[in-house]
């Protein structure tokens, strides 16, 4: 059967916020994901190998960056966005997810007050978060593009031969261009089998040693499991004095976006192509012999760039930017 990690990122990828992080910490105590991180995804969290946009010699690079490497620079900080509370505080969960409020008044939906779940498909996911989402992303930027296709295959090279590193076969490497940050968050997934199963997720102030606590019962032999964090914090309780969140650190990544590289195992004739689901304000490809060719369904014609696709009908179908000696680069939907 899948992993709930697994469960958990297909399950909520219905609300186009991006790719779900089963761990939003990062792992090994590293610090917090950022725009540029060069990595790939396994077991729910994002580990990064170094930073693309990072000086060799800054902390996150000093030790993992390549033989030969140069950080990108954009050219103008307008490259660069952020959007406040682009998600509420609150639940979101999978369409097979029943919720009910089980505290407080039927409007009172903030994690405090908690939620009884039930799940009504043989599969579901639920994120739970005390504080609301921010969103950073870079917008499209054709000059990244070349930048990622100029070293994207020296990239793989150094990260499997140099750090002796073996990228998942079921994932590939991302280049991060967003991400949607929160300050706490707790999420439960429920594996095959788990229909009719119910639990419920709270995060009462008598509940802070443990930060969320969680309780499952169901019928079936499989039931809900379920992780929270961030571990070795205490948790902020939302109030007056940080509603403003200016004093609230939020560097938990809830849901990552990304370009990625795989190698491929056709070699195709060398395209831009665009998804046929239709996102028209996706990055217009720069200029060159290689922009008059037609776009074509990127799942028709790609077989191995789509290991992170779970759905042939999600909105998540992805953007395929470059396709060149053995390698796609493609992004994952428009940030919305």
């Amino acid at each position: 059967s899948m992993a709930a990690a697994e469960v958990y990122a297909e399950q909520l990828r219905r609300f186009n916020y991006g790719y779900p992080l089963w761990h939003p910490s990062p792992p090994n105590d590293d610090s917090e994901i950022h725009i540029g991180d060069i990595g790939f995804v396994e077991d729910g969290a994002f580990h990064r190998m170094f930073n693309a946009l990072e000086p060799k010699d800054s902390p996150i690079n000093s030790r993992y960056a390549p033989p030969g490497y140069e950080p990108f620079k954009f050219k103008t900080d307008r490259s660069l966005y952020k959007i406040r509370n682009v998600i509420d505080k609150g639940a979101l969960s999978s369409k097979t997810i029943e919720k009910a409020a089980i505290k407080g008044s039927a409007g009172d939906h903030h994690v405090g007050a908690g939620f009884k779940f039930q799940c009504k498909g043989d599969q579901g996911a639920v994120l739970m978060m005390n504080h609301s989402a921010d969103l950073e992303a870079i917008h499209g930027t054709p000059s990244l593009v070349k930048h990622l296709e100029a070293n994207w295959g020296d990239w793989l090279d150094h990260i499997s031969s140099g750090l002796d590193i073996q990228i998942p076969k079921k994932t590939c490497l991302m280049f991060i261009y967003g991400f949607r940050k929160t300050v706490d968050w707790a999420v439960a997934s429920c594996i095959s089998g788990a229909k009719s199963a119910e639990f419920s997720l709270s995060a009462d102030a008598v509940a802070a040693s443990t930060a969320f606590s969680f309780s499952v019962s169901s019928k079936t032999e499989m039931s809900a499991e379920h992780n929270w964090g961030p571990r070795g914090r205490e948790r902020i309780q939302p109030s007056a004095s940080t509603s403003s969140l200016e004093d609230v650190k939020k560097d938990q990544s809830v849901f990552i976006h990304f370009y990625a590289m795989k190698r491929r195992l056709k070699v195709f004739p060398p395209t831009i192509m665009k998804a046929a689901a239709g996102y028209h304000n996706l990055p217009a490809p720069d200029r060159d012999s290689d922009s008059e060719l037609p776009p074509v369904d990127i799942l028709q014609e790609v077989q191995t760039v789509d290991q992170l696709e779970t759905d042939r009908d999600s909105p998540q179908v992805r953007c395929l930017l470059r396709d060149r000696a053995g390698y796609a680069i493609y992004r994952d939907s428009p940030v919305q």
